[in-house]
């Protein structure tokens, strides 16, 4: 008796909050290469108040909110060379919490969106008192907000879909993210020098320049590479294709 092919198996779409459905340290999620990092992650936060209270109160979300308040601190006296260093130490913690959270396996979806959250707030008061004080260039201002904006809006659609995917932050945007940082505090720091150097003022603005253009770059990628943009993209295809073959 012949026996009968058995189709191949549709993989199912990993469900958000699941193991195979994670958001980084910056709200990003896990590449598929990741995943394997991933598994740490409990996924059940949200199973019962126990459970989310015990996933809140760990070090990494300590580290977490001890950055984003350094950064506060700092951001006061963004004009200070004292408040700077604030900045600088508190986003230093804010890179490290999520590499304790995998090494101590305390990493969870709640701890991760607690990150991703404090990381924005943190730029947000870098952002707001920098306005204030005139203390970067408009344009890297409206750059650095519209970036930031953009991309917290691409992760909450992608979030918000029934599409889910499995994806981080690429080595590139994370180097954006770095180079952003430091140009931003290269920029406030020569602010408060009283000896102006026209070497090193052309040289933090063109590592202004750069991060910007390396961050947009970064950001399209990551629009290009939402779920709901490929989902579209594939239905468009697969409605030509049926054109042209009728």
């Amino acid at each position: 008796m012949q026996e009968i092919e058995q189709p191949p198996k549709t993989p199912e779409t990993p469900v958000f909050g699941s193991k195979d459905h994670l958001i980084d340290d910056i709200g990003l999620g896990l590449e598929p290469e990741e995943v394997e990092e991933s598994q740490n992650r409990d996924p059940s936060s949200f199973s019962s108040p126990q459970k989310f209270f015990e996933d809140l109160a760990t070090l990494p979300n300590i580290m977490s909110l001890a950055g984003v308040a350094l950064v506060r601190s700092g951001a006061k006296d963004i004009t200070e060379k004292s408040g700077i260093l604030k900045i600088g130490l508190g986003r230093l913690v804010d890179v490290a919490d999520g590499y304790v959270a995998r090494k101590i396996n305390q990493s969870s979806d709640l701890g991760a969106l607690v990150d991703a959250g404090l990381d924005k707030l943190g730029m947000l008061y870098i952002l707001k008192e920098a306005f204030k004080q005139k203390a970067l260039p408009r344009w890297l201002f409206i750059s650095v907000a519209s970036n930031q904006m953009a991309s917290a809006l691409l992760a909450i659609v992608e979030q918000a879909s029934e599409i889910n995917t499995e994806k981080r932050p690429s080595k590139w945007g994370k180097l954006s993210m770095a180079l952003e940082m430091a140009s931003i505090a290269s920029i406030l720091y020569l602010n408060t020098t009283d000896q102006k150097s026209v070497f090193l003022d052309k040289m933090a603005k063109i590592l202004a320049v750069g991060s910007q253009v390396m961050r947009w770059v970064a950001v399209v990628k990551y629009a290009k590479d939402n779920p709901i943009f490929k989902s579209n993209q594939t239905n468009r295809l697969k409605e030509a294709d049926q054109e042209s073959t009728a």
